[in-house]
């Protein structure tokens, strides 16, 4: 029991294993909790550095990548009150940081983006003017990074993994079935796409390759070719999302695009939806107005990615591309997390046949929702 909460299991471990160490990582998938888990053995370190010093005011500073997180953050900091016995300032990475360079913990939320120069110039900060090496923690879901940093030089080594039967075994995650739809012929779209490439494949882009030998800028025009025609302007995929919407129109649908101009096109087409993204203005009002129930769909960007916490959410229609771990295990937990009258997560991915490399993705994200432990299935709609 923890100042009136009562931690999970797996979350009670989790503290007792990273409160051994003075830092580390711990990793816990979407929907174990973390944010508690963060909060508890902050808890847990006030007693201790209260004990050490009396009468001192321990300092607290937690740094998250969004607006959501640290407002999620601030929500578990009051109800295991941790507020009572520290000062706590939690804010976002590009936020107003000075707090970071007298705390005496430091947690770093979705600690994966330490590998960014701005994150681990801000972990460096931590603690100068407090006499001693602060307590730093950090907790995310996905501790690979697909640029393969090692941000266990920055923040210390993995100390503890929440396994995701840990949490489906107390109802903490819903199971996932994914659901993928054949989409185009083979190979069809390859001379558009050569043709646009083309006109991206500048003389200066070209001057780049000769330059190191590589053919790194060629590949990258294919890519932005092969989304442009493929996936953002590809109106029969579009025809196929909006028939998904319309299949589950009883359903909280969560939509996730990889460009603004895809999901504001795709908005006007679905009937009670709504698009934002991380710069919109009242993306707030928008997002409470889906958790509540009052529009039944939601069109984002990478606003999703990462501290999205909408349990009604019943359905996710992947409608953009790419193939990095991380991105996919964090979108699709969106629609895991438990909810009256859900027995399980939707997830809808498409096939994309037009291209090699959007058909090369798509098998990449099948081999990620395998080893996830997610149901896969194929077939038409």
């Amino acid at each position: 029991m923890t100042e009136g909460i009562r931690l999970r299991p797996y979350q009670q471990a989790a503290v007792e294993a990273m409160k051994e160490h003075n830092s580390g990582i711990c990793v816990a998938p979407a929907g174990s909790g973390k944010t508690i888990i963060a909060a508890a053995l902050v808890l847990d370190r006030c007693h201790i550095l209260g004990c050490m010093t009396p009468g001192a005011n321990v300092k607290v500073s937690w740094i998250a990548h969004t607006k959501e997180q640290v407002q999620q953050a601030v929500d578990a900091l009051e109800a295991l009150g941790v507020y009572d016995v520290a000062h706590c300032a939690v804010s976002c990475y590009a936020g107003n940081n000075g707090h970071l360079a007298e705390c005496d913990i430091l947690i770093i939320d979705e600690c994966h983006w330490a590998g960014c120069n701005q994150v681990s110039r801000l972990v460096d900060m931590a603690g100068i003017g407090s006499g001693f090496s602060p307590y730093i923690y950090g907790f995310t879901a996905t501790p690979d990074r697909q640029d393969l940093v090692d941000i266990e030089c920055i923040i210390g080594p993995i100390r503890y993994t929440v396994g995701r039967e840990e949490i489906q075994a107390v109802g903490g995650v819903l199971p996932a079935e994914v659901r993928v739809i054949p989409c185009g012929v083979k190979d069809a779209l390859d001379d558009q796409v050569n043709a646009l490439a083309k006109t991206y494949y500048t003389s200066r882009l070209q001057w780049c390759d000769r330059k190191n030998g590589t053919d790194e800028q060629r590949k990258r025009c294919q890519y932005r070719a092969a989304l442009n025609i493929g996936i953002r302007g590809n109106e029969a995929r579009d025809f196929l999302i909006r028939k998904i919407c319309r299949l589950h129109d009883s359903d909280s649908v969560l939509v996730l695009v990889d460009s603004k101009e895809h999901g504001k096109r795709l908005q006007q087409h679905i009937p009670d939806s709504l698009f934002v993204s991380s710069g919109s203005r009242g993306r707030k009002t928008t997002l409470d107005a889906f958790k509540g129930g009052v529009v039944r769909c939601v069109i984002c960007t990478s606003l999703a990615d990462e501290g999205m916490d909408a349990p009604i959410a019943g359905v996710l229609i992947m409608a953009g591309a790419g193939k990095a771990f991380g991105k996919i295990i964090q979108r699709t937990g969106r629609v895991l997390r438990p909810h009256p009258g859900k027995d399980k997560g939707i997830i809808y991915d498409f096939h994309d046949l037009g291209h090699g490399m959007l058909n090369a993705q798509h098998w990449t994200r099948r081999k990620v929702y395998k080893a996830a432990g997610y149901r896969v299935i194929g077939g038409a709609i």
